[in-house]
């Protein structure tokens, strides 16, 4: 039986802020963040979004860019929402 649910609340922009921030080398996995890890030779600008190690250009995983990134938290809006809806509903409230 389920005696507890517990839900994170973390603010929409920041949870974009975190994943459109995301970039990998593809080859490697190798993952930066514009803001938190960024390449040596970042300057703000895409061009300088480069592999430490190897100079290749970065790229952003489709649901990290931000139309993909807004698409994917609709999505968990509209999945989690009623979730937690029904387990406030219960007696007494599980969340």
């Amino acid at each position: 039986a389920v005696r507890r649910i517990v839900n994170f609340v973390m603010p929409d922009g920041e949870l974009e802020q975190q994943a459109t921030g995301r970039w990998v080398h593809a080859k490697s996995g190798r993952v930066y963040h514009t803001k938190f890890k960024q390449p040596k030779g970042y300057d703000g600008t895409a061009e300088t979004l480069l592999d430490d190690e190897t100079g290749d250009p970065l790229v952003q995983r489709t649901g990290d860019e931000p139309a993909g990134f807004a698409r994917r938290l609709n999505h968990y809006h509209d999945d989690i929402n009623p979730v937690l809806e029904y387990y406030a509903r219960q007696r007494p409230p599980l969340i």
